[in-house]
């Protein structure tokens, strides 16, 4: 019994290349995906308190288009990585049919409503009237990205479910130095360009964002990967297949939606609190994702793992998998997080900003770093264990119940009724985590998380 209960050293040694192999260079994309976010907010930083506020809120829109992409392609991705297990290739390129076609209808719907009522948009965070009018300046621009953004995002996501990491980020690492050398023409001028503000930035990210799309699919048809379907092989998905593969694609799609949507709610609180406050969580929401990174990486690796697994029937060795997962979640987390308090005061002097907005952003990295062990272990069991394992609808009532059952209301009777400063509403925030925590492990210790979808579609 023991024995069914623990790897074999070379078993062992299988799963840490692989979460290495895997996990490295998805950590190292999602740095420099990051580090184009980060690198646009310091440039914009520079511009002014209202043009950081602007830019952050309408990325709060694009965020939203962002996570229903991800949530689409995630739900692809733990398809993909089952039959990618299973070895059946054709079903794979049926899957990239289904989320290319619905990849590009819901960047369409999101660029209409951008480009229809860009101030209606903005307006619902800040009626500041010059945060509105740049913030619909950058929007109207950065829209036209979302289409190149999301097939980027679903090939990404398939290129790391055949284990082909270090493709998606040779051409993010392209995207980033485009993205750098643009925004700093755009947004100051030179060379006989004028200064764009905030309009620059937004012409940058696109301009890095097409050739992103263009380089990736360039690569990934020459060399024939197996996600490289064609029109015709992405058309051959019946109604029947369409209808089998939304049956655990929309719980993984609503889990982000429903999370993502959370996320513009609470901003929408920290707006009633002030510009100030608006500007600071922006600062310290791009500082976090940096460090957010390793997580993230894990998690992706963890849910390709977990699911190339479950696809070849191995149900004991998932098990085990997932444990590991859990227990490295905790050792990471805990040192990344330390790493953050400690490094939050030097990181935010290379910000042009005033000392009350360096207090509150400083104050609120502390409140980031002290829950950030709880953060990594949430995400990677609910994005990488549950979700990997096919057990999208438990990651989808955790995530819902906690965000929206505890984080949201906090957010609001912190910011409106107790009249907290940004960093005290923030600490309230939090306490969805611990619930969410309990929750998760909870599942984690049956074996109902584990569904394999290679016999079910």
């Amino acid at each position: 019994m023991e024995n069914k209960l623990k790897l074999s050293r070379e078993e062992n040694s299988v799963f840490y290349s692989n979460l290495w192999k895997l996990a490295l260079p998805i950590i190292i994309q999602n740095f420099i995906t990051s580090s184009i976010n980060m690198i646009s907010t310091l440039l914009v930083g520079r511009l002014g308190q209202a043009e950081v506020a602007a830019v952050g809120i309408a990325n709060q829109y694009f965020f939203l288009f962002d996570v229903i992409i991800i949530g689409l392609c995630s739900g692809c991705g733990v398809f993909i990585s089952q039959y990618y297990g299973s070895g059946n290739k054709e079903k794979i390129k049926k899957v990239m049919g289904v989320g290319m076609i619905s990849v590009i209808i819901l960047a369409l719907v999101f660029m209409l409503f951008a480009i229809i009522m860009p101030q209606s948009i903005v307006s619902i965070f800040n009626n500041d009237s010059r945060v509105v009018s740049l913030g619909s300046d950058y929007l109207i621009i950065i829209c036209f990205s979302y289409v190149f953004t999301g097939i980027t995002f679903l090939y990404s996501v398939a290129a790391r479910c055949i284990s082909k990491t270090v493709l998606p980020m040779i051409v993010s690492s392209v995207a980033l130095i485009f993205n750098t050398i643009l925004s700093l023409w755009f947004i100051f001028g030179g060379l006989g360009l004028e200064a764009m503000g905030v309009k620059g930035a937004a012409l940058a990210t696109l301009i890095a964002r097409i050739i992103e799309c263009f380089v990736l699919l360039l690569f990934i048809y020459r060399k024939k990967y197996l996600i490289a379907a064609t029109v015709k092989e992405m058309r051959s998905v019946d109604r029947l297949f369409i209808k089998e593969s939304y049956y655990t694609i929309l719980p993984v799609l609503f889990n982000d939606l429903f999370w993502g949507l959370g996320a513009v709610v609470y901003n929408i609180a920290y707006g009633k609190i002030g510009v100030q406050a608006m500007a600071a969580i922006q600062i310290c929401t791009t500082i976090q994702n940096i460090f957010m990174v390793v997580s993230i990486g894990m998690a992706s690796a963890c849910a390709v793992i977990i699911g190339n697994t479950i696809g070849a029937g191995e149900y004991r060795k998932s098990k085990i998998y997932a444990k590991k997962f859990a227990i490295l979640s905790i050792v990471i987390g805990g040192l990344v997080g330390g790493l953050l308090i400690i490094l939050a005061p030097y990181i935010l002097s290379m910000y042009k900003a005033s000392p009350g907005l360096y207090y509150d952003s400083l104050k609120i990295l502390y409140v980031l770093g002290a829950v950030f062990v709880i953060r990594v272990y949430n995400i990677v069991l609910v994005l990488g264990i549950l979700r990997g394992g096919g057990d999208a609808k438990f990651a989808l009532f955790a995530e819902s119940l906690t965000m929206w059952g505890i984080g949201v209301p906090a957010a609001f009777i912190g910011a409106l009724v107790f009249k907290l400063p940004i960093y005290g509403v923030a600490g309230l925030v939090a306490l969805e985590e611990i619930v969410k925590l309990i929750i998760a492990t909870y599942r984690l210790k049956g074996s109902k998380w584990i569904n394999d979808l290679t016999k079910a579609v």
